[in-house]
């Protein structure tokens, strides 16, 4: 895939993750909502070509899973930064925010 498509996926993958990231903050106790699939399968068409040959289906399934967990979760930090940004906020450094995002994780409180 050259990077031109790679990008325009990743695009892709932040737009759809939004109306993700606005669901959380809508419900934070709710189930992973609709988009999280589409997510899923976004990043399926990234990894189209590019999984090592010989895995079995469940280490392929497993892989594909995991990297779709991974994206996902540097969109979700992607939204908060951008919640930020967008807010106009002075008073918070994206540094300070991933320092209060890995608080968060560490002491149990995640995505949500």
């Amino acid at each position: 895939m050259r990077e031109q498509e790679m990008l325009s996926r990743v695009i892709g993958v932040l737009t759809q993750s939004g109306e993700w990231f606005r669901d959380i903050h809508r419900d934070p106790h709710g189930h992973e909502p609709a988009d999280g699939r589409v997510v899923g399968e976004l990043v399926a068409e990234l990894l189209e070509g590019a999984l090592p040959s010989g895995l079995s289906e469940e280490e392929e399934r497993e892989l594909r899973r995991s990297t779709a967990r991974l994206v996902s979760v540097f969109a979700f930090v992607f939204h908060q930064l951008a919640e930020v940004h967008d807010a106009g906020r002075t008073d918070t450094s994206s540094g300070d925010l991933l320092r209060q995002l890995a608080l968060k994780a560490e002491y149990g409180g995640g995505q949500g």
